[in-house]
């Protein structure tokens, strides 16, 4: 059990100092740094969320049971100065990640100046955070051999599939209009339930609570997040086709699209609230982009997790 626990802390770490960072600065701060190559890469990042989430979901999705295998491995018999010296060094690399981002999204007069060595210098401290994470969950034998041509290969499919999967979720977000006007009284009741200054106006498509409102728009009708979903499940049904019964996951897809659907109304609720109670700037700026892209990520593992241990969906459910 206690093997159990320290491996799930692991392996979310990342996840959870990504939400750290995302709620804790205002993205609309780097607007005011003037014009350079680092506009390119404050345009592309919150796309680059939604993508990268995307094609890690997939990834797990096609290799995840081998890979707990291997990772649980790692932390059981891993030599544990070896694993304190990694998780050092990950904490170090955040700290400084941490600290990189407070600079850059308080746009001081002084880091503005000098725009490109800060967002550089950013950039690398991200890479560094991640790299080290990678370490620290990560048998080293990953890096080598036929395993690593394996999973070469499974991150390729994961790649393209995710990036499939995120051109599906725009594509969608062209059907809207069907779920605007549920998705705002779903939403509006979710709220009234925590907070008795809600409100909602549906002509308008307009709900809010105290002072803060928010528009129900192509962005928040659900949408991307159901294109996401079939993209993802389809890719897995026909990777694990053997052990998979059809048709009767194609039941799970449909409760995985209505599971996405009411996540979503969710996280407008909780975003509203956030937002009347908390901090406008933390619900409009990393919670907005972070909470949506972290519970279509539960979304889809959770139906996997729930199929391999239902002899309903799989030829042999799975108790591990």
């Amino acid at each position: 059990m206690r093997m159990t626990v320290r491996l799930i802390g692991l392996v979310l770490l990342l996840p959870c100092e990504a939400l750290v960072l995302g709620m804790g600065f205002d993205g609309e701060s780097l607007d005011r740094f003037p014009p350079g190559w680092w506009s390119v890469v404050f345009a592309v990042m919150p796309r680059l969320l939604r993508v990268a989430t995307a094609v890690v979901t997939i990834g797990l999705l096609l290799a995840g049971r081998h890979l707990r295998g291997r990772v649980s491995e790692q932390v059981r018999i891993g030599p544990a100065r070896r694993i304190r010296t990694l998780l050092l060094a990950h904490l170090v690399a955040f700290a400084c990640t941490l600290g990189a981002t407070y600079m850059l999204f308080s746009a001081h007069p002084e880091v503005r100046a000098h725009a490109g060595a800060w967002v550089a210098a950013w950039l690398a401290s991200i890479v560094l955070t991640t790299l080290s994470w990678a370490a620290l969950v990560c048998p080293p034998d990953l890096l080598r051999g036929s395993l690593a041509r394996r999973l070469g290969g499974v991150l390729l499919i994961a790649a393209c599939c995710g990036l499939l999967a995120w051109a599906v979720g725009q594509y969608t977000e062209r059907w809207w209009d069907a779920l605007r006007r549920p998705t705002l009284n779903l939403s509006a009741s979710l709220l009234r339930c925590v907070d008795g200054s809600a409100w909602a106006d549906p002509p308008q498509y307009l709900i809010g609570a105290r002072d803060f409102t928010v528009e129900i728009s192509r962005e928040c009708s659900g949408y991307e997040g159901i294109g996401l979903v079939w993209v993802s499940l389809g890719t897995w049904f026909v990777f694990a086709r053997r052990r998979l019964r059809f048709p009767q996951v194609f039941l799970l897809l449909a409760a995985a699209t209505l599971a996405v659907w009411l996540a979503n109304a969710v996280r407008i609720a909780a975003l509203i609230y956030i937002g009347a109670h908390v901090s406008p700037a933390a619900a409009l700026g990393g919670f907005h982009s972070y909470a949506g892209a972290l519970l279509f990520a539960a979304v889809v593992l959770g139906s996997a997790w729930v199929a391999y241990r239902s002899r309903f969906f799989a030829r042999e459910a799975s108790g591990g």
